[in-house]
């Protein structure tokens, strides 16, 4: 008696899945799936490193700018520098890179002292 009755939920178990699978099978017939996106797709933004850190360029006015003193610019600071109108070269390096005033004047203080550009 224990076999036959073993035998009959294992029956029973089939069914109720063979059931299950005809359901899902029938309910999931009008899915189609989703269009695929037109052209290529763009590239993302650069994300900003966490906390502000980020790789030093070499070329960079001041470490982590990321954008550096354009030739016309340096020369131009130079040349304000030599007449003594520092406050006209933190307006262009400022022009330039977008820095704020206070990162644009240290970064005139060390053209000016030789140690950039």
């Amino acid at each position: 008696m224990g076999f036959l009755l073993m035998v009959l939920v294992v029956l029973a178990a089939v069914v109720v899945l063979r059931v299950g699978a005809v359901v899902t099978d029938r309910l999931g017939a009008g899915d189609e799936p989703p269009p695929a996106a037109p052209g290529p797709v763009p590239a993302a933004e650069p994300v900003p490193a966490p906390g502000g850190y980020t790789l030093l360029d070499p070329g960079d006015p001041e470490p982590g700018t990321g954008r550096p003193l354009p030739d016309d610019t340096l020369e131009l600071v130079r040349g304000l520098l030599a007449q003594g109108r520092g406050a006209d070269a933190v307006a262009a390096v400022r022009a330039a890179t977008g820095l704020p005033e206070d990162r644009a004047a240290a970064l005139v203080a060390r053209i000016g002292d030789g140690r950039a550009g």
